[in-house]
């Protein structure tokens, strides 16, 4: 159920049952220790968004002008993030 989970999450290398079962072996730290890393590193990305990703129209306040480049700048970093985000999902998919 894990590793299917991490499979349907994106997550680039296959996780054994076995690998799972016996996590306290020292020849299994490694590969568990790297699928942390990479849930920590999705969540930090997720928070770093916080837009919703189907919000990606812009309406026509949103066109107008910005009252400073920072706020000019931290919109176009989370639109980026989107498309990053959906990128990589549809490369993680073999989508084309």
């Amino acid at each position: 159920e894990v590793s299917l989970s991490l499979k349907n999450m994106g997550y680039p290398f296959p996780i054994s049952k076995t690998a799972l079962v016996s996590a306290g072996s020292p020849h299994t730290w490694p590969q568990l220790l790297a699928v942390l890393s990479w849930l920590v590193k999705c969540l930090e990305g997720a928070e770093s968004v916080k837009i919703n990703p189907d919000d990606t129209t812009m309406n026509e306040e949103e066109t107008s002008t910005y009252e400073s480049i920072q706020q000019l700048e931290e919109e176009t970093d989370k639109r980026f993030f989107v498309y990053l985000a959906e990128a990589y999902q549809a490369f993680m998919g073999s989508e084309n």
